[in-house]
């Protein structure tokens, strides 16, 4: 809630236009919700509202895809700012590559020299891009989706029944369910970026990052059976 209201002021100046559609989960406890419909009154022709009532993040998301009629969807995380820049170019993209189902955008920090742990993390979290993104996409001109800072086909995630609730991380889940069950392809593009906030406290740092090391764990253990039956085509 302490964030939100400046990352929907920045983005309905940076997005001109565009309808934003909050989803903020039901069972916040830090007034998010308010904040969403506080918004929501204000700029009635600009933005709409679903609650999410599933419990999950994974939920809500499918919940929320259900009542969006464009045929493409800019996804963003509470923090995270974009530019018209990215929605054209990736929209454009998606055009110009037919076997593109989803845009990646490169994430920067929105304050990286805020404090100490900004600085570490910033530095941190632009190692671990390079590597996860640029570098495997530069060798094998393969890609995955990062949850937010993504434009997506809408029909893409339903051809694969959306997110899965049972996924700790439901983004790189629905990677590899993409590649094995679809033809579809993840295009990271580096030059193309959002910002984001790096997370304000070291427990939370230390959380966030073993979050994602134990999901792409869970999603290797879970599918390296079909990866493996499937390499050929891979």
């Amino acid at each position: 809630a302490n964030i939100l209201a400046d990352t929907i002021e920045q983005n309905l100046a940076a997005l001109d236009e565009l309808q934003l559609l909050l989803v903020p989960a039901a069972g916040s406890t830090d007034k998010t919700v308010e904040v969403a419909e506080t918004y929501r009154d204000r700029y009635p022709d600009r933005i709409n509202l679903v609650e999410g009532v599933t419990g999950s993040k994974a939920g809500d998301l499918n919940q929320a895809w259900s009542t969006i009629t464009t045929q493409c969807v800019l996804l963003l995380d509470a923090d995270e700012v974009a530019n018209l820049k990215f929605v054209s170019q990736s929209v454009e993209r998606l055009e110009q590559h037919e076997d593109v189902g989803i845009v990646q955008a490169r994430k920067v920090p929105r304050l990286p020299s805020e404090s100490w742990l900004s600085r570490f993390a910033s530095a941190e979290f632009r190692v671990e891009t390079c590597i996860n993104h640029q570098f495997v996409h530069d060798i094998s001109d393969v890609s995955h989706f990062a949850g937010p800072a993504a434009v997506l086909r809408h029909h893409v995630p339903e051809e694969i029944d959306g997110w899965s609730t049972q996924a700790l991380t439901e983004d790189i889940d629905l990677t590899i369910r993409l590649y094995l069950e679809t033809e579809w392809t993840v295009r990271y593009v580096s030059q193309l970026a959002i910002s984001n906030l790096t997370p304000s406290t070291v427990s939370n740092l230390i959380r966030q990052r073993r979050r994602w090391a134990r999901g792409w764990v869970e999603v290797t253990w879970r599918y390296t059976r079909d990866l493996i039956d499937s390499r050929r085509r891979l």
